[in-house]
């Protein structure tokens, strides 16, 4: 069982009243030190990265959101692209949530989506985020539901899957802080990785009738399988498999 730090005189919220039974709770007091690559509540739910340089790391949603607002989506963006002509009455599946930016890009251009994320800290710190926001994005029911779970194996009827498997082929290419605090949390579980994933073909046997997959510009194909096509930009690309075509 994982330890999970509380401050001297905090009560986990009701919300996260079950990582009780999921976690060593330690008290700690205001003058000691939270271990490297724990949680960590005092105010809301952090994750204490072995990074002396990023100390408590969080996931503000409020401030993703006030971001992605204020930004123009361009018909001519390739995320714009990667989803045109889907019905908005169909639910995106969000096949591995992250820090669920593109979930909320996804809400913005209209698209009610169901997040799947695999680890259990990153969907700890995700839960915590989700109550924390009053947007009408999280809060508003339908929206967005968040699962903790393998998306190929919870997901009974996906239509159109979406996947950014976080750029595992380079993990050089993590500059920013949170993208360095995922990769210290994703990278230890080894369940997590390209290598291991059927994506692809498990979404098509359940009927699945488009996947997009964010890549990285010269990254490989999502499981050495071929898209039908692709739509390319500066650092990244969306890379586009079509119904049941490339099953052999």
């Amino acid at each position: 069982m994982d330890n999970l730090y509380i401050l001297k005189g905090k009560q986990l919220p009701t919300h996260l009243k079950n990582l009780e039974s999921i976690y060593q709770l330690i008290e700690i007091g205001h003058d000691e030190i939270c271990p490297g690559a724990n949680l960590y509540y005092s105010d809301k739910l952090y994750f204490k990265s072995t990074n002396s340089n990023y100390a408590l790391f969080n996931i503000d949603l409020d401030l993703q959101i006030n971001k992605i607002t204020k930004q123009k989506i361009l018909k001519t963006d390739i995320f714009f692209k990667a989803f045109k002509n889907t019905d908005k009455e169909t639910h995106i599946i969000d096949a591995t949530a992250g820090g669920l930016k593109d979930a909320i890009f996804l809400m913005k251009l209209g698209f009610k989506v169901k997040s799947y994320e695999k680890n259990r800290i990153i969907f700890d710190l995700l839960t915590d985020a989700i109550n924390l926001t009053n947007h009408t994005y999280f809060n508003n029911e339908g929206n967005h539901h968040l699962f903790l779970g393998d998306s190929c194996e919870l997901e009974k009827e996906p239509k159109i899957v979406y996947l950014d498997p976080m750029f595992s082929h380079n993990r050089k290419a993590l500059p920013k802080k949170g993208m360095a605090i995922f990769s210290e949390i994703l990278f230890s579980d080894s369940s997590l990785n390209d290598n291991n994933s059927n994506y692809i073909n498990s979404f098509f046997s359940k009927g699945a009738e488009k996947i997009i997959v964010k890549r990285a510009d010269k990254a490989p194909y999502l499981e050495d399988i071929k898209p039908n096509y692709s739509h390319k930009g500066k650092t990244v690309r969306f890379d586009i498999y079509l119904s049941k075509k490339i099953l052999k």
